[in-house]
């Protein structure tokens, strides 16, 4: 029992460390951070961070692969739902969206980091494509299998990928612009983006029209 208890004791730490620096470095980027702000804004000292992750590097890594896999994974999972393809791509245009929504800083935060910190873009890029061919390999197998019958033109999945996050993404890129220059509260940008949704479905069920 006491051995558990350390053990849930040891998991939890480890977990207010990595949501502590998630939060610190999505407001202030990853050159704006250090393990000894990490470790004052948790209450603990500096060694405890060094002993879970041992740099800051490698605590960036663990923060940006664990939302790396865990949209990868949902939206994977649509792939073996078994439903047709057009209810995956909505599918996966829906759940990129509520992932953005739930993750409202990244977008701008990885845009920031690719401008400005080359440390920071190529441990985002290692954490990517570390995971990446899984999910592409599942979309080009979909997309091979709806031109081979004819419902659909032939597309290379990575072009369809970034199209669809493109999409997706811009409207977190410019949601100041939205909110405050159209003068939205949160209710109607909530149907604002539920709007988005529908309409991106259209533009991209015609991006693969024959």
């Amino acid at each position: 029992m006491v051995e558990n208890n350390r053990k849930d004791a040891k998991d939890s730490m480890e977990e207010i460390i990595l949501q502590t620096a998630e939060d610190m470095f999505l407001s202030n980027g990853y050159n704006g951070v250090s393990t000894t702000d990490i470790a004052k804004r948790v209450g603990c000292n500096q060694a405890l961070i060094h002993y879970y992750y041992r740099t800051k590097s490698n605590l960036f890594t663990k923060v940006l692969e664990r939302k790396t896999v865990s949209v990868i994974k949902m939206i994977k999972l649509r792939f073996d739902d078994g439903i047709s393809f057009e209810e995956k791509i909505t599918g996966i245009v829906d759940l990129h969206i509520e992932f953005l929504r739930e993750n409202p800083r990244l977008p701008l935060f990885f845009l920031e980091e690719a401008r400005n910190n080359d440390e920071a873009i190529s441990i985002i890029k290692r954490a990517f494509f570390d995971y990446k061919d899984e999910l592409i390999d599942s979309l080009q197998e979909s997309l091979d299998k709806e031109a081979a019958v004819g419902n659909i033109a032939q597309m290379d999945a990575f072009d369809l990928a970034m199209d669809i996050v493109s999409l997706n993404i811009f409207p977190f890129l410019v949601d100041p612009i939205i909110k405050n220059v159209l003068k939205m509260d949160t209710a109607a940008y909530d149907t604002y983006l539920d709007g988005r949704k529908k309409e991106i479905v259209k533009l991209i069920k015609c991006r693969l029209k024959k």
